[in-house]
């Protein structure tokens, strides 16, 4: 299985994020990643399509502050993920009602069904640790963040 943390970077986690609703969110976390070099920017549009496109069809705010907003890229040659830290929370129409403080966004290639349930499969696992939200809320640092998670994996 692939550990979460060896598709994470201090480049794409963002502390904290300045977007205010679900919309600026999906744009901030795709150009964490244009920035990080890990999407070309012509992808931009199509990546915060895929995001939106998902999210119409339910919430990716499972609970407990946490959402995983994610989709299928074609033409994409690994799985990429972003990780964006509100520590006030921020409105996400998640399942519970509640705001969200920690945001995944993944990407897996669309040629690949079995990647995007890998992950989604360990992420799942990983955010089964018990406060690990509240922990990563906390966080000041990129590098903070993913010692963490390497942690806790």
């Amino acid at each position: 299985m692939t550990k979460i943390s060896s598709l994470l970077t201090t480049q794409v986690i963002k502390i904290p994020l300045e977007a205010e609703d679900k919309d600026e969110l999906f744009t901030e976390l795709v150009q964490v990643l244009i920035n990080a070099g890990t999407l070309p920017a012509a992808r931009r549009a199509e990546a915060e399509q895929v995001l939106e496109a998902r999210e119409e069809k339910m919430s990716t705010g499972v609970g407990g502050g946490l959402a995983l907003p994610h989709g299928r890229l074609a033409n994409l040659e690994a799985p990429l993920l972003a990780l964006g830290i509100a520590p006030n929370g921020l409105e996400y129409d998640a399942l519970d009602g509640l705001p969200v403080n920690v945001v995944l966004a993944i990407f897996t290639p669309e040629s690949d069904p079995e990647a995007h349930v890998q992950i989604l499969t360990e992420v799942s696992h990983l955010f089964l640790v018990p406060g690990l939200v509240s922990r990563l809320s906390a966080c000041h640092s990129s590098v903070e963040a993913l010692e963490l998670i390497k942690r806790e994996e």
